[in-house]
């Protein structure tokens, strides 16, 4: 399986070499992304805080993080932020500027929005969907570059996960593999010079990312971001 945008020219490539060969796996296009994956571990509080290691908070408002929850999150939940919101559209609109202050931020929402929180019903939607895409035998393709994929994927369907990298970031796929059962291959054993968006143009489908997962009647559904075609993207693939 090819991950979602990411893995789309890799799996085209791989599509045309496999022509006419036999007893060579079919290719998959699996809807994932480290982002959509971020709660998808989270059961209780004390699993809050690894949001914090998920996510570039930087990047991240009041408002995302409330979209991202909003799956899980009681309709009264959902009614309380958004009475909130109304009155503090600003603030809910504002960047964090340091990690304490969202690790902090964090705590606070579990408490006033994510105590009643449906996370096992979301987690078994979970498995329940990808139980239909991935099994035992699959294999897993992304550019890089932590594991974080894996590990969910190791935790919903309970057996080994194998994977292929062009290559990792740092530390965290070694770390990763050692708290589940995964089986990461890298086609190189170093970061090469040119990595993250300029490369990632060029390889990646254009087409929305996908963000999270929604939780209709315990079945869950992927949700894909806004995609526009922004002019670094025309240019670089343009001279592509």
């Amino acid at each position: 399986h090819f991950a979602h945008r990411d893995g789309f020219l890799i799996k085209q490539a791989y599509d045309i070499l496999s022509q006419g060969l036999s007893d060579v796996p079919e290719s998959g296009y699996i809807r994932v992304s480290r982002k959509a994956f971020a709660i998808a571990d989270v059961e209780r509080f004390e699993d809050i805080h690894s949001i914090v290691h998920k996510l570039n908070y930087a990047s991240q408002t009041p408002d995302s993080i409330y979209d991202m929850f909003k799956p899980v999150m009681s309709a009264s939940s959902q009614e309380k932020y958004e009475e909130y919101r109304s009155k503090n559209r600003a603030a809910c609109e504002t960047r964090f500027i340091e990690r304490d202050q969202f690790s902090r931020f964090l705590t606070d929402f579990y408490h006033q929005y994510l105590e009643d929180a449906c996370f096992k019903e979301y987690q078994e939607g979970m498995r329940e969907y990808f139980k239909k895409i991935f099994s035992a035998e699959d294999v897993f393709f992304d550019v890089g570059y932590s594991g974080r994929v894996e590990l969910v994927l190791n935790k919903l369907l309970g057996f080994k996960i194998r994977s292929f990298y062009i290559h990792s970031n740092n530390e965290y796929l070694d770390k990763r593999c050692s708290l589940g059962e995964i089986e990461n291959t890298c086609f190189y054993n170093y970061k090469p010079i040119v990595t993250g968006v300029v490369r990632e143009h060029i390889i990646s489908e254009l087409a929305p990312s996908t963000i999270g997962y929604t939780l209709e009647d315990g079945k869950i559904e992927p949700v894909f971001d806004a995609f526009e075609m922004n002019y670094p993207t025309v240019f670089v693939t343009q001279i592509g």
